[in-house]
This record gives C-alpha cells, sequence and structure tokens, in this order.
C-alpha cells in the first residue's frame, strides 16, 4: 500500500496501532489502526436488543433472544402430529408458518422457565398453564417476538381457549398478525389469526391481518394511517365474526379506511348459522371458496352495496350508507340491513326496485328506514310504495346533523352516546309493537 503522494508503502514504527509513510519528512501521512474482536452473530443479535429496548435487563435480552431462536428452530426441525394432520382444517405448510408445537407439557413448561424473565412469572410449574403447547408468536416490526397467542391439542376443550402473554415487557407490543406476500391483490382482514389462516387455506395468494380480539382495534387503526399506500393498491375485505362485537370491529375498521380516503372495501357475509371463517372452512370448504370468489369478483364490478338479509330475519334496516347499516349491526348482528352505495342514478329509484324485487322476502318483516334529515324528503316515495305494498315500515330517528353533536354518520353516533342509539332503535321497534296490539284489539272488536 502506498502513500497518497506517491511514495513508499507504509510502515511500522514500533507500535503495531501506529503506521505512517516511509517518506516521513516529505509526506507525514501517517494513520492509527484499531483491531475489532469478531463478534458473533448471536452477540450481535443480543446487542442490537439492547440498543433498541436498553429498559430491558440483560436476563430480559437473554430471555428475548432465546425465544426468537427457539421458536424459528422448532417450526423448521420438530415433527408435530397436531399440525401434521391438519389442524382446524388447516394444512400442515400453512399451519406450520405461524404456529408454534411444543408438544407436550414438559417442553412447555421448559419454554415457560427460560421466558421467566420477560413474563414477569414463572408459569412452567402451572400445570393448567403447561397444557397449552400451540403457540402462536406475533412479531413486531424489528422481527423480534412482541406477545404470543397460547392453545392446546393436549387438551383441545380446555377453557379459556386461548391465552396472550406479553413478551416485550418494554414497550407497547404488536397486537395484531400481519402476511402480505408480495404478489397479493387482496388483503383480507379477520379477528384471529386462524380466520387469516382459513382464508390463506383457499387462496394461497391472499394476504391477511389478523387481529388477537375483535376489541383491538386501535393499533390497527393507527397501523392503516400511518400506511395507508399499503391498503390503497389492495382490495380490503373485512371478515370479522358475525356477532355484535365482530360488526364493531368491523366498524371501527371501516372509518379508518374511510377516514384515509380508501373506499375499495368489501364486508364478507357468512351464510346463516356460521360465524367465522375458520368454522366456514371446517363446515363447507367449496362454498367457502366459491363466497370468496364472488366477493374478490365484486371489486371488479365496482360494488359498493351491503345487502345482509336472511330469511328469519325479523327486523330490516334500509339505510343510507354502509357505515350506517353496519352500525345496526353492531348493536344487534341478527337485524338484516340494506345499503345501496353504487350511485348508479337516483337513489330513491334504487331502493324502489330493490323492495319491488325483494317483496316476498321483505314482507312479515318490520322494515326501518334510517336516512338523514336531508335525505328524509326524497325517500317519501319509498314510504309510499311500501306503504302500497302493505309491509309494515316505521322510520329510524336519525339525529339531525345539522345540530350537535354533530354526527357525521350513525356509527359516529353510537360511538358516542351507545345508550341513546340502542334506546333510539328500541323505541322504534315498539313502535310495532303498539302497532300489533292495536291490531289485535281491533280484530277482536269485530269478532
Amino acid at each position: 500500500m502506498r502513500c497518497l503522494n506517491g511514495g513508499l508503502p507504509f510502515i511500522y514504527k514500533n507500535n503495531l496501532n501506529f503506521i505512517q509513510c516511509n517518506r516521513e519528512n516529505f509526506c507525514g501521512e501517517r494513520m492509527i489502526l484499531q483491531f475489532k474482536e469478531k463478534v458473533s452473530e448471536a452477540s450481535y443479535k443480543k446487542q442490537k436488543i439492547h440498543e433498541e429496548y436498553p429498559e430491558l435487563t440483560e436476563k430480559q435480552v437473554e430471555a428475548l433472544n432465546w425465544t426468537n431462536k427457539v421458536f424459528k428452530h422448532v417450526q423448521k426441525y420438530f415433527e408435530s402430529e397436531a399440525l401434521d394432520n391438519g389442524y382446524r382444517g388447516i394444512s400442515k405448510d400453512i399451519a406450520k408458518e405461524f404456529i408454534v408445537d411444543f408438544k407436550n407439557e414438559k417442553f412447555v413448561a421448559f419454554l415457560f422457565s427460560k421466558m421467566e424473565p420477560l413474563l414477569g412469572k414463572d408459569y412452567s410449574k402451572n400445570e393448567w398453564m403447561c397444557k397449552r403447547n400451540l403457540v402462536f408468536p406475533v412479531y413486531g416490526q424489528d422481527n423480534n417476538v412482541d406477545r404470543i397467542l397460547l392453545r392446546s391439542s393436549i387438551e383441545p376443550n380446555i377453557e379459556p381457549k386461548e391465552i396472550q402473554l406479553i413478551v416485550n415487557p418494554s414497550k407497547e407490543t404488536r397486537d395484531f398478525f400481519i402476511s402480505l406476500p408480495n404478489q397479493s391483490k387482496t388483503l383480507v382482514i379477520t379477528e384471529a389469526v386462524l380466520d387469516g389462516l382459513s382464508f390463506r387455506e383457499i387462496d394461497p395468494s391472499v394476504g391477511f391481518i389478523a387481529l388477537t380480539g375483535s376489541a383491538k382495534t386501535r393499533n390497527i387503526k393507527d397501523f392503516i394511517s400511518r400506511k395507508k399506500r399499503l391498503f390503497q393498491d389492495k382490495d380490503i375485505v373485512l371478515a370479522m365474526d358475525d356477532d355484535v362485537a365482530g360488526w364493531r370491529a368491523n366498524a371501527e375498521i371501516m372509518t379508518a379506511l374511510e377516514e384515509n380516503d380508501i373506499f375499495h372495501y368489501q364486508i364478507f357475509l357468512y351464510p346463516n348459522g356460521i360465524t367465522d371463517s375458520n368454522e366456514l372452512l371446517n363446515e363447507n370448504r367449496v362454498g367457502f371458496k366459491e363466497k370468496f370468489h364472488q366477493v374478490k369478483q365484486s371489486f371488479n364490478q365496482n360494488s359498493r352495496d351491503l345487502i345482509d338479509v336472511e330469511h328469519d330475519a325479523e327486523t330490516v334496516v334500509i339505510c343510507n350508507s354502509r357505515l350506517d347499516a353496519v352500525s345496526f349491526k353492531a348493536i344487534d348482528s341478527n337485524v338484516g340491513v340494506v345499503a345501496l352505495e353504487n350511485n348508479r342514478g337516483n337513489r330513491c329509484a334504487e331502493i324502489t326496485e330493490f323492495i319491488l324485487e325483494n317483496e316476498q322476502l321483505l314482507r312479515g318483516k318490520q322494515i326501518v328506514g334510517a336516512f338523514p334529515d336531508n335525505l328524509d324528503r326524497e325517500f317519501k316515495n319509498v314510504t309510499n310504495v311500501i306503504k302500497a305494498l302493505d309491509l309494515e315500515y316505521r322510520q329510524f330517528d336519525y339525529p339531525n346533523q345539522a345540530e350537535p353533536p354533530y354526527v357525521k354518520n350513525l356509527y359516529d353516533f353510537l360511538r358516542r352516546n351507545d345508550r341513546e342509539f340502542k334506546r333510539k332503535f328500541l323505541e322504534t321497534l315498539s313502535a310495532f309493537e303498539k302497532r300489533d296490539k292495536k291490531m289485535a284489539r281491533g280484530k277482536e272488536f269485530f269478532r
């Protein structure tokens, strides 16, 4: 190696850490060498955890690093009878990417003993906890385990069926799973990871985000706001459970999407009696696949309608928007809803056409109209058609949007005043009962 001025090679001078040009008086180029010990990969990862989470103790860093390694090792090298045979209808290759099977109680106890510094409690002597051999790790953006969900194949009927533990006590941990293959055009958002994996089972290319509970929507809403570009080029399918909590989660996510100008989403509707996608996968795999194909096709048709009316629904609410419709499902999941948002032309004409085409389906049901005051006059023609068909109809008392609390939609009203929303809906339904009683008294009078 020559100096910058073309001199002879550098030479050492007494100190191996200090070298200078051989032409010292002419060039004066010199440098100091520092030698560092080679750092192993394991030491590097521990050091990185320490730098990212300085609040963690040495033992906690050691435990988190060990946990990251052991989960990957078990997934890659250990056989699993529970997963190999198809867990909850999900094939081995898909399941093993997201589930770690610690096989037996002794192995689970060993896991808990090693993770004790992170969990703040030693579960290794707890027989009830050690039966939970199936671990679903939730990884943060840094690829460290943030939390774990625990289930059991040793005792499948153990209650509760799922337990969550936070693994990194130094931060607010991620509470949703995310898997987005590069080729994913469709993104499904589900209430649980098994539901997300059920969609992956029928469509290997689908991406999914799975919550760790219907109430845990805050973090995913923040994620949508921060990563809106990720969602803007996807066809988004909302597939929460068909119950009040699931519909409320749907409404929360719909609100977050629309606040970020993301409107290309559809709601996955389950057949009557089915509450989630994993149940549908096990009950009717072929039907599930066909249903999902139909939902994906609806994006090509730019459909924004939401029609969910079961034959056994007692009440059907005709709404101004999908978000309004979902608000009613969020207080009574059995209610039928109709929201025509495609804007093909005259909204009143569309609703009238729907009523005429579905007269037999609607007959015998309590029909409720839920429209803002500024649209009330437009829907006079609709109510006239309903009366002409002799269908039972009542108008929901929609909050006045020009007066406090200035609600944007019915879900906004529901979030602000849950009890008042329910009271208004019950009052609407009670009007049907009063009418029935009045008619019954009239019939009795003429007997």
